[in-house]
Parts: C-alpha cells; sequence; structure tokens
C-alpha cells in the first residue's frame, strides 16, 4: 500500500503492531496448548506420591519381616503346624506374648511406624518344623481416598537354626 507522503515521495506503510482480534485468537490457543499441560503435571505429582507412599509401605513391610525373622523358634509365641498365629495386629492393637527378644522386637515394631497404615503379622510351622512369617500391609496410595486402598503381603521363611 503506497501513500503520498512530503514532497510528493511514495511512503510504503508498514505494521508494527496486531489486532486486537489477533492477540485474542492467539491467547486462546496459547490456553488451549497450557491446559494438557497443567493436566499432565498435576498427574504427574499425584503418581509419584502415590509411587512415594508404596515405596514407604514397602520398606516398612520389610523391616517388620526382618525384624520378626530373626528371632529364634522358641522366642516366638507357641505355634502349631499348619495354623496360622496372630503376632501383630493394628486394626484391634493386638501383640501376642513371646520370650527372650521378643520384647524388644514388639516395641520396635509398635514404636517405630513410617506410615499411617494397616499392618497384620502372623507366623505358622510347616511340615519341616520352619517358622513362616507373614506381613500384610493395607494402606490408601492416596491419602484420603477410598478408592485407592492397597494391600501388600510378604512372607518370609526362617529355618530352625538347632536340629531337633
Amino acid at each position: 500500500m503506497q501513500t503520498s507522503g512530503v514532497c510528493g515521495r511514495a511512503v510504503v506503510a508498514t505494521r508494527s503492531s496486531f489486532s486486537l482480534v489477533e492477540t485474542l485468537v492467539c491467547l486462546a490457543i496459547l490456553v488451549l496448548a497450557l491446559i494438557p499441560l497443567g493436566t499432565m503435571f498435576s498427574s504427574s505429582h499425584r503418581i509419584g506420591r502415590m509411587a512415594e507412599r508404596h515405596v514407604a509401605v514397602t520398606l516398612e513391610a520389610q523391616a517388620l519381616l526382618e525384624a520378626f525373622s530373626q528371632l529364634e523358634l522358641w522366642e516366638f509365641p507357641t505355634l502349631s503346624s499348619g495354623t496360622e498365629t496372630c503376632l501383630m495386629n493394628d486394626a484391634d492393637g493386638s501383640i501376642a506374648q513371646g520370650t527372650g527378644r521378643w520384647a524388644q522386637v514388639a516395641q520396635y515394631v509398635t514404636g517405630n511406624r513410617m506410615t499411617r497404615s494397616r499392618r497384620k503379622v502372623t507366623a505358622s510351622k510347616d511340615e519341616t518344623g520352619a517358622v513362616v512369617v507373614t506381613v500384610q500391609v493395607d494402606w490408601m496410595a492416596a491419602e484420603g481416598d477410598q478408592r485407592t486402598c492397597q494391600s501388600m503381603c510378604l512372607r518370609g521363611v526362617t529355618v530352625v537354626r538347632g536340629w531337633e
């Protein structure tokens, strides 16, 4: 587009700004592009928190299993072959009585809570005389959300150290 300028010279008009419509269209496109990014960040944060809780619960269950697996057979409460004996249960606050180092393990187990979860530890004797310790932990992956209730079960076998 040419217009007449000073002294009859031709001047070419240049646009140095955007119109209001162009600016609004650009902002709308930008917002539409950023919405999925915001959703992605929110989802990844939630998934990260759930994974963090899963790792914490796994470590706690492993610590429980290792604590009970360190006991000798005679330190456990009376165990019958093929019958599970509840060693501890957070649901009703029960913990069995044993001898020897049992009190130390019981104090460790009840005093060291890393997560808000429900723990249950059972033990039984198998046909070989080995002690099978089972740790079950229930927790909510997303705190306060009942839909994310998860459960984990770890099992360890303690071989009898003294041959009978």
